[in-house]
């Protein structure tokens, strides 16, 4: 499986590059425009407004928005990518050669989910990297960073250290470990999509897979408002209020990690069922 991995990392590395490197000029314009946009309000207090002024203005709000728009774009895209690599690699004419490989199945997935995670993972880190310092120095007054940015962050912890305490750290771990999940069983989820459209077709496989994916997205959505709404008209809210502070702490906490067990329970059935269909159900020919 590592073989397979490091060929799947390698192989897949010059897109990501291209993409990272893409949202980081779309960040570096944006925060040139909103810089821009910053000396122009404050370059009409000073003096009266030039001819150029207008025009300029117009520039700067255009380039912020489709550079935002655009950098926003980015997960789309990586999500994109390694789906489509997903596909071809397995359920394309190139899946005759994957599967001829000598691994179990279940190693083959395995590896294209590795490496589907990680890219996913660090394509998340460079959009908060970048959006992090578009509003560290698009959003500074006066000098060259906003440090009001740090203050406001300080305070953040602060007082989550002041009312949490030790179970801050608790909860933030907590966050962390969800956010690696999920973004395992989101993949698992489209993954899974794809394989159901493979056995069940021999053509149009991709499409029928994204539109399984969003039609099962509809109704899970569906299903937790009407689940939310219960919660809203029940009286667990007023139970939860009743509970002391401490208790009210811990049992954040809980749903935490309980939120945490459901969505690597759901992943770890997406990745056996998978592998089931890819061993019984799939047929290529």
């Amino acid at each position: 499986m590592r073989k397979l991995l490091r060929y799947d990392m390698q192989s897949f590395s010059k897109l990501w590059w291209i993409a990272t490197i893409a949202v980081g000029g779309f960040f570096a314009i944006a925060t040139v425009c909103m810089r821009g946009l910053m000396w122009l309000d404050s370059y009409e207090i000073t003096v009266s407004m030039p001819a150029w002024e207008v025009p300029l203005r117009i520039v700067c709000i255009l380039g912020l928005i489709i550079s935002l728009f655009a950098s926003t774009a980015y997960f789309v895209l990586v999500i994109v990518f390694i789906i489509r690599r997903f596909y071809t690699h397995l359920y394309t004419d190139q899946g005759y050669l994957t599967f001829t490989l000598p691994v179990k199945r279940s190693q083959i997935f395995g590896a294209k989910l590795a490496m589907g995670w990680i890219y996913y993972t660090a394509a998340q880190l460079v959009f908060a990297i970048g959006f992090f310092l578009f509003l560290l120095i698009g959003t500074a007054e006066h000098g060259f960073i906003n440090a009001d940015i740090f203050t406001g962050i300080g305070n953040i912890f602060s007082s989550l250290w002041e009312s949490l305490g030790w179970r801050s750290i608790v909860l933030g771990f907590e966050l962390l470990v969800l956010l690696c999940v999920s973004n395992a069983m989101t993949l698992l989820f489209f993954y899974t999509c794809i394989t159901v459209a493979s056995v069940l077709v021999k053509r149009m496989k991709l499409l029928l897979g994204i539109g399984i994916y969003y039609g099962l997205t509809n109704i899970f959505t569906f299903i937790l408002q009407i689940f939310f709404i219960l919660i809203i008209n029940t009286d667990i809210l007023m139970y939860i209020s009743m509970l002391e502070e401490t208790q009210i702490k811990n049992v954040v906490l809980l749903l935490v990690a309980l939120v945490t067990l459901v969505v690597m329970t759901v992943s770890w059935v997406l990745f056996r069922f998978n592998v089931h269909l890819m061993r019984k159900k799939l047929n290529l020919a």
